[in-house]
């Protein structure tokens, strides 16, 4: 029995020469990029207490999948490592420059398996052996693959992505299609739009995964070319990521599909599996997972002991998810999978979706869904108004703080004022703590061929939407003498990119 739970944890000790050495320069979404292919990101997002730039996404794949605090894995994986790290460098040679040959890889295996005989971690993490082999085929293969997606250009506004086969189980990664401008109309099938990343990613970056409701390894998305916006397929950069666990992230479908939209209903759902999320919280050792958490953080009122459920039926409670929509809508409506309406306030641009009444208190203090919410259908009316948008420009709040609807909070913006290029706004990295009410502006003025002002300010939320609705009434007109385009947004810094318009 010490053999066979020896074997089956070598290849969890052999992706540690994949690289845990390598230094991480930093968090959230910096990416490695290069033209015409696909690129892998450089930097992972950590997901325990922030940005540590020390543990491997697959370690903390491999914790979820055991159900154990991913920094209690890391200590014990780590200090064996060490001891054995220098005895099967030159076996594992191969492994570190990411080989997919079973045998170079058994040669680095049967090095560990020599030295692996006294080994007590599987008595420590009190695993068993079988627990760590199913682990291994979930994630440790994908971990060990340099396989990436292959992007195949129909033309020059429409491209197949072609995921990997060997992925990380649960759909435990994001693409990101990295486009030159943004086009009026982003379109995508087969993928869901993940939108809390809305903050650190421009309008012209759309981050796609996948989750049970797709099928097939194909991606297909489509742009609509607009006079502002033209490109070609060879300017496009897909992003691939391994470390942002999008199963427990919320995700929009497309929407989205003519400017100007037809008049009448656009329908689409959201995503969002709360088990996953509790079961990650376990993974990052009770904390609320990085990358849904906000400056105001959900509600520290509910307090629960997840290890005393059975990690498939833990699920995190919350009873608001938030949307934040570029402009006014018509009409807004959500709808649970048996088809009755969803409680929801509106104002403005927001919607706050009231999910409480599926929760219930279990007699062991335990929050419990009393259905599935992890699929909401929505149905959208843009309206004549000149509102339109995409997916990927809705901002989603998970249990946002309870002011969020009506407030109106200070945002710090760039600020410029008639300059003629980006870069030079960027330059002069000029920062204004907006007053209560307004937003970021960003306006580009068209004086003649190849001559531009560009202005960067503060602005009233209802002034600035007006403006931004004057871009539909053909005073936006890029490329054109005497065009003026305004755009809108409303976190802080969003307007580094002056056509960033969420």
């Amino acid at each position: 029995m010490e053999s066979y739970s020896v074997k089956v944890l070598l290849l969890l000790i052999v992706v540690l020469l994949v690289g845990w050495s390598q230094s991480v320069s930093g968090c959230r979404s910096s990416v490695c990029r290069k033209r015409r292919s696909v690129t892998q990101e450089e930097v992972l997002l950590s997901g325990l207490t922030g940005c540590t730039g020390q543990t491997k996404p697959w370690l903390r794949q491999l914790a979820f999948c055991l159900g154990k605090s991913t920094a209690a894995i890391a200590v014990h994986i780590k200090d064996w490592y060490r001891n054995t790290y220098m005895d099967c460098s030159l076996s594992c040679a191969q492994v570190r420059m990411g080989t997919r040959d079973m045998l170079e890889i058994s040669d680095c295996v049967d090095c560990f398996q020599r030295q692996l005989n006294s080994s007590n971690i599987l008595r420590v993490q009190n695993v068993t052996a079988s627990e760590v082999q199913h682990c291994i085929g979930q994630y440790v293969y994908a971990a060990l693959s340099n396989e990436l997606p292959t992007f195949d250009p129909i033309s020059n506004a429409r491209g197949r992505i072609t995921l990997p086969r060997q992925r990380p189980a649960n759909d435990w990664w994001s693409l990101t299609v990295r486009l030159p401008c943004k086009p009026p109309v982003f379109q995508f099938w087969n993928a869901y739009c993940i939108n809390s990343f809305a903050d650190d990613v421009r309008a012209r970056d759309f981050v796609l995964s996948q989750n049970r409701l797709t099928v097939g390894n194909d991606i297909t998305f489509l742009a609509t070319f607009s006079d502002a916006c033209r490109f070609d397929a060879k300017d496009i950069d897909i992003i691939w990521s391994e470390s942002v666990p999008a199963f427990a992230l919320p995700q929009l479908s497309s929407i989205g599909t003519s400017n100007p939209p037809r008049d009448g209903d656009q329908r689409g759902n959201i995503f969002f599996d709360t088990r996953a999320v509790g079961r990650l919280e376990v993974t990052d050792g009770g904390q609320i997972p990085a990358e849904l958490r906000s400056e105001t953080g959900p509600s520290p009122r509910r307090k629960r002991a997840l290890s005393e459920k059975r990690l498939n039926e833990i699920a995190r409670r919350f009873d608001q998810l938030g949307l934040m929509m570029p402009c006014t809508v018509k009409s807004f409506k959500v709808t649970d999978r048996e088809g009755q309406e969803v409680n929801m306030q509106t104002h403005k641009k927001k919607h706050l979706i009231d999910t409480s009444e599926f929760w219930t208190l279990g007699n062991d203090g335990v929050y419990k869904l009393t259905q599935d919410i992890s699929i909401l259908n929505f149905t959208l009316n843009y309206g004549t108004n000149g509102c339109f948008f995409g997916a990927s420009e809705v901002v989603v709040v998970v249990e946002p703080d309870s002011k969020w609807l009506t407030s109106n909070e200070r945002v710090k913006c760039y600020t410029c004022n008639n300059v003629e290029s980006e870069d030079k706004c960027s330059r002069l990295k000029d920062v204004k703590l907006c007053g209560y009410g307004e937003i970021c502006q960003s306006e580009v003025r068209q004086i003649d061929h190849g001559k531009q002002a560009i202005t960067k300010s503060c602005k009233q939320a209802e002034a600035c939407e007006n403006n931004f609705l004057n871009n539909n009434r053909l005073q936006c007109r890029p490329g054109q003498r005497n065009s003026v385009c305004r755009c809108c947004c409303s976190t802080d810094y969003c307007n580094s990119d002056a056509m960033h318009c969420t």
